[in-house]
């Protein structure tokens, strides 16, 4: 938190003059400290998700790979009705062993693993930019008691004090002269 540029802002925007030792600045630092924790919780809460996501999508190409090995089963003649899938889908996906049956009907082995394989790339790619758009970013901490202002020399508060006179002194001046003085500003 640069204090100089932040008081800057301020007057140029609101024309009120504040000192770096204003009150206004431990407001700042606390919002700044707050807005770290929360952006913080949001990262963990994101990177929780996306472990939940990795977990689903790793259970997603199991249940491919067992649908995919069903089906060479039965496209060998292995496939008998007194071999039951349970060795190759385990008991909870035994109600979706029907709906799987109906969807490959109309799709190939390899068709249905594409599939899979492109739902789990997706899945990642969104992962891996989730992670990278809430990712905190290294900043170095930021201590209320430790603020780092660089000493300003006399002339460069002169310059200041002057810039800050001829900012109320310029909408004055008629539109001949600010004419005059912007000409011989542009003069090296």
């Amino acid at each position: 938190m640069d204090q100089n540029k932040l008081r800057t802002l301020v007057f140029e925007k609101t024309g009120i003059k504040i000192d770096t030792t204003d009150p206004v600045f431990a407001v700042v630092a606390l919002n700044e400290a707050v807005l770290s924790e929360y952006v913080d919780r949001h990262v963990a809460a994101i990177h929780e998700l996306s472990d939940k996501l990795n977990g689903q999508t790793r259970h997603l190409l199991e249940a491919g790979e067992r649908y995919r090995r069903l089906h060479e089963l039965e496209d060998t003649g292995a496939g008998r009705s007194d071999v039951a899938p349970s060795g190759i889908l385990p008991a909870e996906t035994a109600p979706l062993n029907q709906h799987a049956e109906n969807v490959a009907s109309g799709l190939s082995s390899g068709r249905v693993v594409a599939l899979v394989s492109v739902v789990a790339l997706l899945s990642v790619g969104l992962t891996l930019l989730g992670q990278w758009a809430f990712a905190p970013q290294a900043r170095p901490p930021v201590h209320a008691t430790q603020a780092i202002v660089p000493a300003l020399t006399a002339q460069q508060m002169a310059m200041i004090r002057n810039g800050e006179k001829y900012a109320k002194l310029w909408p004055k001046l008629d539109t001949e002269t600010q004419a005059k003085i912007q000409g011989l500003m542009q003069q090296p």
